[in-house]
């Protein structure tokens, strides 16, 4: 593709002549490809915006596209606009195959390995654990005893970064100063620690790593003017000022590249149900398995396919169609050659819209022994074992075969969800009207169409059913006059990344419940991300499952290429709404959530007897019940009622059967043991839930008292009865993490506050609103811009 790409255009009459003939043919070679419209349509826009666009390629992608790309961005005039180059500051990675090399020829009889896990993540034919046994004395710097800190002579214990002094590099070449939040729990050191110890001229010289990184910038000279000053302004700031690299442009030398593109086929083959394509990726929660000790991002749905606490091999539809109709939880096996040996694994398969046909995807980092700690142990599959030297991102020819059996994968996509042929076509009748997307053309046709998004054949402009404002089952709800505190979403700009899931994990103590209790649809996240695809061509504005709001265009329309009927994905977080008419307080009936004088929609702990109403009446299922003591898991003896913490003092766990294990908390050895790392865990600004209790979102009611309480304090001392909280000043948790500013809050009752205009532009909308729940959440219409057909 990316070569198909670079032919069309050195071939363009814009650019015609600005390469070498001998590149130029060379090129021409890759002229063809099965996503012919895709790559014309993508070079015109390139070549019309010229020094405004950037070609960027995979880390995975192989190094001769790597170069491709530096060529034409330097044709297309974007060296120095939108690409900019700089010296490496620091030599690459070593060679792995080499070091095995040498260990296994007897050159190496002393080996220090520092925060790495090669005996787990090295290519499987490098055999990396069998040859670590030969060094005659190694060493293991980590923050864990894992597979490798096992083999080694000694393992030592590091530092968490955020417990250490440090710096570092940005890709522009800036300084970081890395400075530790927190002493070091178990006495650990930092890698800098480590090898200034080593460097040391007496075993009893004491090293700290915070006189390392000051000693090594003052004898740099990276900070200008005197010394001490300017050595707290960068502490002060996180960075050294104007320490990036000075840009350079590289000559570019095609030669190499010729010669490495004269040993590519011209045609790559394509795969088939009997050579398929099998791609790893670092899992976008564990990356390459450092993490998997991690509970929160063990239990944290996968943006796409919304497993928790496993991998699988995620296919399409055809493909699991074509390999004799695999079905999601079906356990296959796997098979290929690493090194010409035949490996094989075992793994459960996953059906995703969207993948490519004939190419497979297999998360790493899962399958880990106890290495990995008690959270991580024996989680999903390992895939690293048909990873070789020359496969590292992707191999071809494997073959799928089912084996008979079946495998449960937890996945939350689903929950609360009432499943029968009625409710699956109302679903999708009815998603348009959830998650509303349109095309750029028709948002400046039609601005107000997220607005507009009904059922054509509904009796009033409410949707279904009776028109809410004549059908009401009490008084309006009062007017807030005070602060109005509301939340905005934009979904052209959420990628599903999940982060705000975690933030608020963390900041509201939200309580894992591992892997069998997922399956029973009792998670507890407060925020949720549903995930929707759509199927139709957007050529109107089209909606999701397959709903269009303009005109429909079948996949025959010859005006629309093939790329454009393909499977589009749209991602809705979803915490509480905090609705005016709650549908969940009128069903309380012990008033256990009630309203707060600025319309928030509040939890009363101490009240809840655990009927559940509420969680049946609340429209979009967004309330969590505690069956168990849940922060240390169902098999735990505090989740026994009536058992103390005296009690648990210097006593052993139990140990369940293995296949009901929650793995929610480790089965830690004694329980008072535990106790004070547990209780680091926890924010004292919020109350831990108990047994038999209902949570759910409180738009972070603790920030918004944190700084509300001091502005109307000031005010009253000042004499003053009106008094406002500046906007932008409270940021909630899912706000504060996501990265692209998806999330946005404040008071809806300030004209000038940014949540209010979001608010107030048409490309907001609310859910369910003919339920007439009022909901202080809105959304924003998701607007795509399609390319020009």
């Amino acid at each position: 593709f990316g070569l198909h790409l670079a032919a069309m255009l050195v071939q363009h009459e814009a650019l015609k002549g600005k390469t070498s003939d001998e590149l130029q043919k060379k090129l021409a070679e890759f002229a063809t490809g099965p996503h012919a419209d895709l790559v014309e349509q993508i070079a015109a826009d390139l070549i019309a915006a010229r020094g405004k666009s950037v070609i960027a390629v995979g880390p995975r992608q192989p190094g001769e596209l790597h170069a491709v790309a530096h060529v034409l961005n330097g044709l297309l005039g974007n060296v120095d606009q939108t690409v900019r180059y700089t010296r490496a500051p620091e030599a690459g990675a070593g060679d792995l195959t080499k070091l095995v090399e040498e260990i296994n020829d007897k050159k190496v009889d002393t080996l220090i390995i520092i925060g790495a896990n090669p005996a787990y993540t090295a290519p499987a034919n490098l055999d990396f654990a069998t040859a670590l046994q030969k060094v005659e004395w190694s060493a293991h710097l980590g923050l864990y005893q894992d597979e490798t800190g096992r083999l080694t002579t000694w393992h030592l214990p590091r530092t968490h970064y955020l417990e250490a002094w440090g710096d570092a590099r940005a890709y522009d070449g800036t300084i970081g100063l890395c400075q530790p939040l927190i002493a070091p729990l178990y006495g650990g050191k930092s890698s800098v620690e480590l090898l200034g110890m080593m460097l040391a001229g007496s075993p009893d010289e004491k090293v700290s790593g915070y006189e390392l990184v000051r000693k090594a910038h003052q004898a740099s000279k990276t900070l200008a003017g005197g010394f001490e000053n300017a050595w707290r302004a960068a502490l002060d700031a996180g960075v050294i000022a104007n320490s990036a690299a000075a840009s350079v442009r590289p000559k570019q030398q095609h030669a190499p590249l010729m010669t490495s593109l004269e040993a590519l086929p011209k045609q790559a083959k394509a795969a088939s149900a009997q050579g398929l394509e099998l791609v790893f990726t670092p899992c976008s929660k564990l990356h390459d398995g450092r993490f998997a000790n991690n509970a929160w991002l063990q239990e944290l749905p996968d943006p796409f396919t919304k497993i928790t606490w496993d991998n699988a091999v995620i296919m399409s539809p055809k493909t699991a169609a074509e390999l004799g109709g695999v079905k999601e939880g079906d356990l296959v096996s796997l098979s290929t050659k690493v090194a010409g040996k035949v490996k094989t694994l075992e793994v459960a398969a996953f059906i995703l819209p969207g993948v490519a046909d004939f190419s497979l995807h297999l998360a790493l980092g899962y399958g880990r022994s106890e290495a990995a700690g008690v959270v991580g142990t024996e989680i999903g599959f390992d895939s690293y074992g048909l990873r070789g030297v020359g496969g590292m991102d992707f191999v071809s020819e494997v073959t799928l075969t089912k084996t008979g059996k079946t495998y449960i994968l937890a996945t939350t996509q689903d929950h609360h969800s009432i499943r029968t042929p009625e409710n699956d076509a109302e679903r999708d009748r009815r998603a348009n009207e959830l998650v509303r997307e349109g095309s750029f053309d028709t948002y400046l046709g039609d601005p107000d169409f997220a607005r507009n998004t009904w059922d054509a054949d509904a009796q009033t402009e409410y949707g279904v059913g009776p028109n809410p404002e004549k059908t009401m089952l009490w008084n309006e709800p009062q007017e807030f006059e005070g602060r109005k505190w509301g939340m905005a979403i934009d979904m052209s700009v959420c990628t599903g990344c999940s982060a705000c899931v975690v933030a608020c994990q963390a900041e509201n103590n939200i309580p894992v419940v591992g892997k069998s209790e997922v399956e029973r649809g009792r998670e507890m996240h407060w925020l949720r991300i549903d995930r929707y695809f759509t199927t139709k061509p957007l050529a109107g504005h089209g909606g999701a499952h397959g709903e269009s709001h303009g005109e429909e265009k079948t996949d025959e329309d010859p005006k629309l290429p093939a790329f454009m009927t393909g499977v589009r994905i749209l991602h809705q977080p979803m915490p509480c709404q905090q609705c005016e008419n709650a549908p969940c307080e009128s069903v309380c009936p012990v008033a256990a959530t009630v309203h707060s004088r600025d319309g928030l929609n509040d939890m009363v702990y101490n009240r809840c007897v655990g009927t559940r109403y509420c969680s049946n009446n609340c429209p979009w299922k967004v309330r969590r019940f505690n069956y168990f003591y849940n922060h240390h898991g169902p098999f735990h003896p505090r989740s026994e009622p009536g058992v103390d913490k005296a009690t648990l003092a210097g006593q052993e766990l139990p140990k369940a059967p293995q296949s009901f294990v929650t793995k929610a908390l480790p089965m830690i050895p004694t329980a008072a043991a535990s106790t004070k790392v547990e209780e680091m865990i926890f924010n004292p600004e919020v109350t831990v839930r108990a047994r038999g209790v209902m949570e759910k979102c409180t738009y972070c009611v603790q920030r918004i008292k944190a700084e509300t309480i001091p502005a109307r304090n000031a005010a009253v001392q000042a004499g003053k009865k009106e008094w406002k909280v500046e906007d932008g000043k409270i940021r909630v948790a899912c706000q504060q993490v996501c990265p692209t500013q998806a999330i946005v809050f404040g008071d809806l009752n300030d004209p000038e506050s940014q949540v209010a205009k979001l608010r107030n532009s048409n490309r907001s909308y609310t859910m369910l609103p003919e339920l007439n729940a009022r909901p202080r959440t809105s959304y924003m219409a998701v607007i795509r811009n399609l390319p020009t057909v």
